[in-house]
């Protein structure tokens, strides 16, 4: 592995780091991010994709041919057999999923289920935006047991925020309606998840957006920090106002107390003190590989990284059709993102809290100027969140002998 040390002074050689064959050999679980419409049918103002100065999904196919969906597939499952991976995560996303043609929709998770499920345990699963749904959509969640995902921001001032029509009109009646929909299809409820996505903004009250959530019969969600790097977002009161949304929905979560419902930024922090509230049993930690299947056919990096954009645009991209997975996941852009996650900035080894946030997402320490060589934008959103947090347990007869990370 050949990479530029001096781009991450802060790394600490202590740390244990799988390069090259040896990291392509642990993955456990690869996830595919498949892009199957490079096309929205909303405007959401906060957009990573279209809305982030990358306009590269523009010059890709609308939506995914048939023979380049074969080709993925194919890829996909020689690549298991490759490298003995023996889980598979495929995520319908877009763009907007569920413009595609339902017919070919359904033909591709034929494709996607024949090719690859004798070799790998596969789940499918779709992320939409949730203005698009009839009985034809369910019926085939229902056949291929898909896991379907809402993005909806909570009640209707929070998501019209952002979450708006091309024409500027609200989004929020139809999302709820076909939340509601699905809820209500017994026989998909009762084997698939159903979950929300919502990307915070501290303008709204958390604890009305949780129990909105609830109130749609939600118990899985996600509350995502807004796409931003250092570059983009120097307003603290933002900063701020987002790690008190992340500990309202806390507080409302544990006011509550119900143990059904799960919450990513909750679930990530409640083992360090020795609370394990998932309905899932605990399970051995694996080693995930994100990588985006685009619509041309052609795989890329996890597009989650695009708020570092300067960056992103000089990772490589392939072909499935020309080079094989193991190929692809030796190239050094893979040693390179394992190197980064695991060097936090020089600040972030005198915070108690490293523990938990581990630096924060790459993407959000990212500037022209530094490179990744910086803490988390969301640094102190994070201490906050954390901290009240803490505060709150203790507050709840939760022994300070006990704190992980010390009383102060």
């Amino acid at each position: 592995m050949e990479i530029n040390v001096t781009n991450y002074p802060s790394f600490p050689q202590s740390i244990d780091i799988l390069t090259g064959k040896e990291r392509v050999q642990s993955i456990d679980r690869l996830q595919i991010i498949f892009k199957v419409v490079e096309r929205c049918n909303i405007n959401c103002s906060y957009c990573y994709y279209f809305n982030m100065g990358d306009e590269s999904a523009l010059s890709r196919p609308s939506i995914v041919s048939f023979d380049n969906a074969i080709s993925i597939a194919i890829w996909i499952a020689k690549g298991c057999v490759e490298l003995n991976i023996k889980n598979v995560d495929i995520s319908f996303h877009g763009g907007e999923p569920m413009l595609l043609p339902i017919k070919r929709f359904k033909s591709i998770c034929k494709i996607l289920n024949d090719a690859i499920s004798k070799f790998a345990h596969l789940t499918l699963s779709i992320q939409t935006n949730g203005t698009i749904l009839n009985k034809d959509w369910i019926e085939i969640f229902e056949e291929y047991e898909i896991n379907v995902g809402f993005s909806i921001d909570g009640y209707r001032e929070a998501n019209d925020r952002y979450r708006l029509n091309k024409d500027g009109s609200s989004t929020f009646d139809i999302i709820v309606k076909n939340i509601l929909t699905i809820n209500s299809s017994k026989s998909l409820s009762s084997k698939l998840k159903l979950s929300t996505i919502s990307v915070i903004d501290p303008m709204n009250d958390y604890h009305k957006v949780y129990k909105f959530l609830r109130s749609l019969g939600i118990i899985e969600m996600s509350f995502l920090l807004p796409d931003n790097n250092v570059d983009t977002l120097t307003d603290k009161n933002f900063i701020d106002g987002c790690g008190r949304a992340m500990f309202d929905v806390f507080e409302e979560w544990l006011i509550e107390d119900n143990p059904e419902v799960t919450i990513r930024h909750i679930e990530d922090v409640l083992p360090f003190y020795n609370i394990h509230v998932s309905r899932s049993p605990a399970q051995k930690a694996s080693k995930n590989q994100i990588l985006v299947a685009q619509s041309n056919g052609k795989i890329a990096v996890n597009d989650s990284f695009i708020p570092a954009l300067n960056w992103y645009r000089t990772t490589p991209e392939i072909n499935t059709k020309e080079k094989i997975m193991l190929e692809f996941l030796h190239d050094s852009v893979f040693d390179e993102i394992e190197y980064i996650i695991n060097s936090p900035s020089k600040e972030c080894f005198s915070c108690k809290w490293l523990k938990v946030c581990g630096g924060g997402d790459m993407e959000n320490r990212f500037s022209t100027k530094d490179g990744f060589n910086n803490p988390s934008i969301y640094c102190n959103a994070y201490k906050i969140y954390y901290q009240s947090l803490e505060k709150l347990l203790v507050k709840n007869k939760f022994p300070i002998a006990l704190l992980p990370f010390g009383d102060n």
